[in-house]
């Protein structure tokens, strides 16, 4: 960054009202320019950057004299995702994130972290911040040496404001699945889990529906894209029926069968009705009039149900009577419907 460069972005920052949102996403900033800009920020005395993005960029630490100069500001929202960060430098951004002490959110997807050091990295921050909320770790390499560092030295019933934690697109498995349990009932505060698309097993769906049963504080959980399987979902169907704030359920591909998807909705006729969303997307699920009959005993007996997905590329090829469409609502291109089943064109709605 030249001496010009830097002097123009010092007087647009300059002019800048309090709260605002700096995004350098995609900019190409290498370590020395990412110090430079951390230096100015910090050397501007009347505006207050409340979101930081500093997505795919080229840089591969976090310098302690740039975190020095935006530590003290008030932010609330801390991007740094697809950035070539290296591991020690990581860590130690992740252990003095604790000093943001309006820090709400903090997203670290797509940074290649791996190892027990990134486990010990978060447990300082979760166990001390008194703000952060959301933490968005997905698209990384977090296996069994992470979660059991972070398990291991997570304090139990720590007082975290965390509400909502992202480990999509990671390399957990079935072994990894009671450690995973272990850090989200620490976590008490925790109302959101997602762990798509990693490599858990009918094991993990048991674990789950085991968390789910106690559980006073989960009220959104998204296991698609796991071989959970027919076992895995009845499992969880376990935990589901004894829970009493859970509102959506995610368990879109998990390779289960026509007779446990059948059964399983069954068995939410007489659980706790608190489900306002079901994704059972991509199972192979067809639409038969059985099944249909099934679904409108299902929103009937659940007055809070809104919404059941069952896109699987196929539309159903039985014939509705206007009773039935009018309250299952199966026409997935009308978007004023509230209550709806949604079994047409592939898609991501609700998702």
């Amino acid at each position: 960054m030249s001496n010009t460069a830097e002097q123009r972005l010092y007087s647009v920052l300059s002019f800048c009202m309090n709260h605002f949102r700096l995004s350098l996403m995609s900019g190409k900033l290498t370590d020395k320019q990412l110090i430079v800009l951390c230096r100015i920020i910090g050397s501007l005395k009347y505006c207050c950057i409340a979101e930081l993005y500093l997505d795919s960029n080229q840089f591969t630490s976090f310098p302690s004299c740039a975190l020095k100069n935006i530590s003290p500001l008030s932010i609330e929202v801390f991007s740094a995702s697809r950035n070539p960060l290296l591991l020690e430098p990581v860590c130690f951004l992740i252990k003095n994130m604790s000093s943001f002490k309006s820090l709400k959110r903090l997203n670290l997807r797509m940074c290649k972290l791996a190892g027990s050091e990134i486990g010990s990295a978060l447990s300082p921050l979760l166990n001390s911040s008194q703000s952060l909320e959301q933490l968005d770790l997905s698209l990384n390499f977090l296996s069994g040496p992470a979660i059991q560092s972070l398990a291991k030295s997570l304090q139990p019933h720590n007082n975290s404001p965390l509400h909502t934690l992202k480990l999509d697109n990671n390399l957990l498995s079935n072994k990894d699945a009671e450690l995973l349990i272990v850090i989200v009932q620490k976590l008490n505060s925790l109302k959101a889990l997602s762990i798509q698309c990693n490599k858990f097993g009918p094991h993990a769906g048991k674990l789950l529906g085991q968390l789910l049963q106690t559980s006073s504080s989960l009220q959104s959980i998204n296991a698609s894209h796991n071989r959970i399987a027919d076992e895995g979902l009845r499992g969880m169907v376990d935990g589901v029926e004894f829970n009493k704030v859970l509102t959506r359920l995610y368990v879109a591909g998990i390779h289960i069968t026509q007779k446990c998807a059948t059964q399983c909705l069954e068995r939410l006729l007489y659980a706790t009705h608190t489900l306002e969303f079901i994704s059972l997307d991509l199972n192979k699920i067809a639409i038969t009039p059985e099944l249909v009959k099934l679904l409108k005993r299902l929103f009937n007996t659940c007055p809070r149900l809104q919404t059941i997905s069952l896109l699987d590329g196929n539309r159903p090829n039985i014939e509705l009577d206007k009773e039935l469409y009018s309250k299952l609502r199966l026409n997935c291109h009308h978007a004023e419907c509230t209550r709806r089943i949604h079994c047409g064109v592939l898609g991501f709605w609700g998702l």
